[in-house]
């Protein structure tokens, strides 16, 4: 198998080293190859979701696997602006500046996308209430996405 069939077939390539970075990892520039991530390991991780879609995401996904019901886009809105003001409190917000930055939210295109992935998405009573009595969002990740 030459160099090129191994890069695109595991996660990383292969790169012939330059001189000067030999001392940065000896064992490595000894061997005049290191190991670098394909351009699509470099995408995996630089294209992290925002934590509200993920935690609205990770909710929705919860109730397909069990019974559940279609979110209706009143829940959906009424979890994304839970989950958002729990996270503002978080960061030490008073109510009125909370109040504004959730109103002016809902005109961004990203909570519309939000939205959109989470209205039709099966999600059970309890996955609902345990969002609503969650009073941080490391307890809605922690109780309520198991």
């Amino acid at each position: 198998m030459s160099h090129g069939q191994a890069a695109h077939r595991g996660r990383f390539s292969l790169s012939p080293t330059k001189p000067e970075l030999s001392s940065v990892s000896p064992a490595l520039g000894a061997t005049g190859l290191l190991f670098t991530p394909t351009g699509r390991e470099i995408r995996k991780r630089c294209m992290l979701p925002k934590p509200l879609a993920v935690t609205l995401t990770l909710t929705c996904l919860l109730g397909a696997v069990g019974c559940g019901h279609p979110a209706s886009e009143s829940e959906c809105k009424e979890l994304a602006e839970h989950i958002a003001r729990l996270r503002l409190q978080g960061r030490g917000f008073d109510e009125a500046e909370i109040t504004r930055r959730v109103a002016e939210a809902e005109k961004d295109p990203e909570y519309q996308k939000t939205m959109d992935g989470c209205v039709g998405q099966r999600i059970t009573d309890s996955s609902v209430a345990c969002i609503k009595a969650a009073k941080t969002p490391e307890e809605i990740k922690t109780k309520c996405a198991r």
